[in-house]
């Protein structure tokens, strides 16, 4: 891996190996696929949500709302063991339907649109409490197909691949506004989708990547463009996918 390490899309299988894939953005390409040493980690049937804390940690949430965590050491491509962390229970309600981190909070959005949060105490590892955050309702509507969490906000992609966006403010949301510029996650074989950077990442089943770059300030995406180079996530067994990112590229 170059020491100028930009970022990984990761796949976790059903029987809890995983497998990453470094991303050059400048030549927008994926690096061969690898797989990570150490702990296994999401195999287990009560396994709900998955995702990534910044670029050194994997979270699953089960269905009882406890959620558990492993270290990642993305230059040794290796786990450590999975440990539980304190605090508050999240994500175990039957109305959740969207989950994804923003900055160092855990969210989760009922299929209502209210949405919920649970900060992180990385010192020692655990959730506070639960909280309702103010201002608008996200995802709610049933041709909401994707979220993910990305500029300080929330964005969620319909089947017709148009992109809403929320910004945060602490525990309020802002208006919901709708992006300009291309469509994206509206194909049927469209498998995954995540953040990577300042880009919105798609998956298809082939294994094939596309991506658009935002312009938050203008609320445009950019031309869809494909990723050269390796393939991912296409296998049956391939359960969650998400990205590692440094905090800044």
């Amino acid at each position: 891996m170059s020491s100028e390490w930009q970022g990984s899309l990761v796949v976790v299988r059903q029987d809890g190996l995983v497998f990453g894939s470094d991303v050059d953005f400048e030549s927008r390409s994926l690096g061969p696929v690898y797989e990570f040493g150490g702990a296994r980690i999401g195999y287990n049937p009560q396994d709900r949500f998955m995702m990534a804390l910044g670029d050194s940690i994997l979270v699953v949430v089960r269905q009882d709302g406890l959620v558990f965590g492993s270290q990642v050491d993305i230059s040794g491509h290796d786990l450590a063991p999975v440990y539980e962390f304190g605090g508050a229970k999240i994500g175990y309600g039957a109305k959740d339907r969207f989950m994804m981190v923003e900055t160092d909070t855990l969210v989760v959005v009922r299929q209502d649109g209210a949405v919920f949060g649970s900060d992180v105490n990385f010192g020692n590892p655990s959730l506070g409490p639960v909280y309702e955050f103010g201002g608008a309702r996200i995802g709610y509507n049933p041709q909401d197909r994707f979220m993910v969490a990305m500029g300080g906000g929330l964005l969620v992609i319909t089947r017709d691949g148009s992109v809403f966006g929320s910004q945060r403010f602490t525990q309020n949301l802002g208006p919901v506004f709708e992006f300009g510029g291309a469509k994206i996650g509206y194909k049927p074989e469209d498998r995954f989708m995540m953040d990577l950077g300042n880009f919105l990442v798609v998956v298809r089943q082939d294994g094939l990547v596309f991506g658009s770059e935002l312009d938050f300030e203008n609320r445009v995406l950019g031309p869809v463009f494909e990723f050269g180079g390796a393939r991912i996530g296409y296998n049956p067994e391939d359960r969650f996918m998400m990205s590692l990112v440094p905090t800044i590229l």
